[in-house]
């Protein structure tokens, strides 16, 4: 038992992926058209993608990656209606969890697809009642269940929509709901996102408004049941549009999204940080004079931030995918614009093991297909179609209000499963590739993944085509260079196993 928890600790390194950050710009989908609205790096240091697409109905896509982006599998999921994503996860048994909305009549329903690592569905869940539900957000718990945050719209007239929380088992049944709304007068409360905390409970980011055409940004913290400890409300500027919320590594928070500047037109983006009871720290916004939207953000390894999103401010074309990289204290390192001549955009990012930044949205630049995914190196490079937006304005910390808000729980509503798979038209064209490094084991031609990493027993070597490695030879050496293993991948299914259980604890280099 010692052994193996030692061994896991070692880190078996390969050239060609580790040594090297591999970037690509890619788009896919065919004739469909649709939004990449979730991309993240696997456990078996792939890649998901989740959306929306379109044919003939709107519907759920998950599409799974190798780390060299080929498209292992694609696949929609949905009913006779219309279903858009939102959300999603993978889950600790390495499958998905996907969550956002169906209509197959006139009112919306909350709408959840839980699959095998596979993409097959284990189950899916509907959940609404008075007129309009949708799910914007979607956690894996610490007790195995998970916890959905999105709107709730009464039968009230005019309506109120209100913030709703919805928390479900590891079966996707339901445990509780609870309704989030300020008092008073007619309300708006959306909930962007939801981040469960260090201490058990959750954080939700979103934007509101009281019967007014301009919306402010809050931030509640409730307990691991529903109810409220605090919340506050943020106004950057006048009327602001959240993307993402987000716990710091030092225990306080981030939140990010769009904002129309006093006297501008158009939207810049924002980050908001705070200490762990929502008291702002600082406040900034970046951006031109034309049109800067969305900022998805994440908090990066090295303390600082990417946000994602689009701008007309800067870059090539009518509309370009967006990232900047900010320091701690929320000051640009670099920003960048990725696309061609016609709309491009973000919708998500995240920081990859390599260091460098998966981002995913929607491309018109580059043929028929708009799912657009880019990898990009810890710079934001990424072989291709990209520009540095040098003239960014960064903007000084603002006042921000705050108010109090009430919560009540909501009806006790019913589950109702629902089941169809199809398959995404998985069409896929590589805009550009590159991987850089230093002694590459790896042909370039070959898509080839290498898990886990650390290993503790067996190591495999898994290529899309079943003969790419076919009595190909492989080598490991030690940091000195001494040889301590060799032999040949006899695999004819494409996937091959090296047994390392006998190596000592330390870091090893595998050559092909």
């Amino acid at each position: 038992m010692q052994k193996k928890i030692t061994l896991l600790a070692a880190l078996v390194m390969f050239s060609s992926f580790l040594t090297a950050q591999i970037t690509f710009q890619k788009k896919f989908g065919g004739i469909t058209t649709g939004y990449a609205n979730v991309c993240k790096q696997t456990s078996d240091h792939g890649y998901m993608l989740a959306g929306f697409s379109q044919n003939l109905t709107y519907d759920f896509y998950l599409v799974k990656m190798y780390s060299i982006s080929q498209i292992t599998w694609a696949k929609t999921y949905g009913t006779a209606g219309n279903e858009n994503l939102s959300a999603a996860i993978q889950t600790t048994d390495g499958g998905y969890m996907m969550a956002g909305f169906t209509s197959q009549s006139f009112n919306y329903d909350m709408y959840f697809v839980k699959t095998d690592a596979n993409g097959d569905t284990l189950f899916t869940r509907s959940f609404g009642g008075y007129r309009n539900e949708g799910a914007n957000s979607i956690i894996q718990t610490t007790d195995g269940g998970y916890l959905a945050a999105g709107t709730f719209t009464d039968n009230s007239t005019p309506p109120n929509t209100s913030l709703l929380l919805y928390k479900m088992n590891a079966s996707g049944d339901s445990t509780w709901s609870t309704v989030l709304s300020a008092p008073g007068a007619t309300s708006y409360e959306v909930p962007r996102e939801v981040v469960q905390t260090t201490d058990g409970g959750y954080v939700i980011g979103g934007e509101y408004s009281f019967g007014q055409f301009l919306h402010n940004s809050y931030m509640i913290k409730i307990n691991n049941i529903g109810n409220v400890e605090w919340n506050k409300t943020y106004q950057v500027t006048g009327n602001d549009n959240v993307a993402s919320v987000i716990q710091t590594t030092d225990g306080g928070y981030a939140m990010s999204g769009s904002c129309i500047p006093a006297g501008g037109l158009f939207n810049n983006l924002f980050l908001i940080r705070t200490n762990s009871t929502g008291d702002t720290l600082w406040t900034a916004t970046y951006g031109g004079v034309g049109l800067d939207d969305i900022g998805r953000a994440q908090q990066t390894t090295d303390g600082g931030f990417i946000i994602a999103g689009l701008t007309d401010s800067y870059g090539a074309g009518q509309g370009d995918a967006y990232l900047i990289k900010t320091n701690a204290n929320g000051v640009v390192s670099w920003s960048k614009t990725y696309g061609g001549n016609q709309y491009d955009q973000f919708n998500a990012v995240s920081q990859t093991l390599d260091g460098g930044y998966l981002a995913s949205g929607a491309a018109g630049s580059f043929g028929a297909g708009y799912q657009y995914v880019v990898k990009t190196d810890s710079l934001g490079n990424s072989n291709c179609f990209q520009n540095a937006a040098s003239t960014i304005t960064y903007h000084t910390p603002i006042p921000i209000d705050s108010t109090v808000l009430s919560n009540f729980i909501s009806p006790s509503w019913v589950s109702v499963p629902l089941t169809v798979v199809g398959l995404l038209d998985s069409t896929s064209h590589i805009v550009c590739f590159n991987s850089t490094g230093i002694d590459e084991a790896v042909d370039n031609n070959i898509e080839a993944s290498i898990y886990p990493n650390p290993v503790s027993d067996l190591l495999t070597i898994s290529t899309i085509s079943k003969t790419d490695l076919l009595n190909a030879q492989f080598r490991m050496s030690n940091l000195t260079g001494q040889e301590v293993m060799e032999g040949l991948l006899n695999s004819t299914n494409g996937k091959n196993q090296i047994n390392v259980s006998h190596l000592q604890p330390g870091i090893y280099f595998l050559a092909i």
